[in-house]
């Protein structure tokens, strides 16, 4: 009888240790190249509502396939989210996401804010625009990215380097509208225009703007509600690109899940409730940018800036031209010397 109690008590104790299969199942991981501090509140919120705790893991882009492979993790991650739909086509390619095949989803995010294979999802929408100080622009000056690219706007411009995934994705776009030796010209006419060497952030841009160093910019619409929300009085206004033609180019933050998860149907249940309306209400009141749901509205800060013409072409258009339009930022020189 002994030998038989130290058995069961060792069973019983090692049941005790390990995490039961509902506790086990009921929790996720999330790596995200976001601001953990920006995804917290919807974790929290998810948590209170639906009881299932996340862990966050915050994770590079420059070392996105070292976070996935790290040993030293205390688990694999079962969802990755992403400020930058680039990182998707990275971890795509290297086989680390899976299919979420679900109709809500699919119900809930248009079709040119989805992966077509339903790997990746976009969860909220920024959109490039043209911001410029009203005292030395006039807005028939304005139309389009290409426009910028004209003689008229020599030492005018302020951009970040094309090292900024936001650009790089937007000369895709191009690549894809007007194809490469256009669009060679065009960010090569933006170089040229350039005020002060390209920049690493959106916020240089805007400041640059606001100091009279140059006259407009390509930038995340965010900036430009922030910047006037901080200071109303600011002599600055924002143009929404190509209204006549196909519409502002927009990017994505995303979610996708991954390979390595042991909770499918609890990330699943998750990227649901991201895509429906509680989530993307708060969403767009946390970060300042748009539901990628239709149907729910924009925050007060960002009806303020209009209603806009999006474009509508599919992101996973874009995906084969990334090697092209970064080879086009290294020719013409669209880099960050800093």
């Amino acid at each position: 009888m002994k030998p038989f109690n130290i058995s069961l008590q060792s069973l019983l104790l090692s049941a005790l240790l390990l995490p039961s299969q509902s506790m086990a199942h009921h929790d996720l991981v999330i790596y995200s190249t976001r601001n953990i501090e920006l995804v917290t509140p919807l974790t929290e919120k998810y948590r209170q509502i639906h009881g299932v705790k996340i862990k966050l893991v915050e994770v590079k882009e420059a070392q996105l396939m070292e976070s996935f492979n790290n040993p030293d993790l205390s688990r694999k991650a079962d969802l990755f989210l992403a400020k930058s739909i680039n990182s998707f086509f990275q971890a795509q390619k290297e086989g680390l996401l899976k299919a979420a095949n679900s109709e809500i989803l699919k119900a809930n995010i248009p079709e040119h804010l989805r992966s077509r294979d339903n790997i990746w999802f976009g969860i909220s929408l920024r959109a490039r625009a043209i911001v410029y100080t009203t005292d030395q622009v006039m807005r028939s000056e304005l139309f389009s990215y290409a426009a910028l690219a004209g003689p008229n706007w020599a030492d005018r411009l302020c951009m970040t380097s094309g090292q900024n995934p936001y650009n790089q994705l937007l000369i895709a776009s191009l690549i894809h509208r007007y194809g490469v030796q256009d669009t060679e010209q065009i960010v090569k006419g933006w170089v040229n225009n350039l005020a002060l060497p390209p920049m690493k952030s959106d916020s240089e841009a805007i400041k640059a703007i606001e100091q009279g160093i140059c006259d407009a910019a390509i930038i995340n619409h965010y900036y430009f509600s922030r910047a006037i929300i901080a200071n109303p009085n600011l002599k600055i206004d924002i143009f929404w690109p190509n209204q006549r033609g196909q519409g502002a180019h927009v990017g994505i933050s995303a979610i996708a899940m991954t390979k390595s998860t042991h909770a499918e149907k609890e990330a699943i249940a998750f990227m649901e409730w991201l895509s429906g309306s509680e989530a993307q209400v708060l969403m767009t009141e946390l970060n300042n940018e748009f539901p990628v749901n239709p149907r729910v509205p924009p925050s007060d800060n960002l009806s303020m800036l209009g209603g806009f013409k999006q474009d509508s072409l599919s992101l996973d258009n874009l995906v084969g031209l990334m090697d092209q339009a970064q080879a086009i930022i290294r020719k013409t020189g669209f880099l960050s010397d800093q």
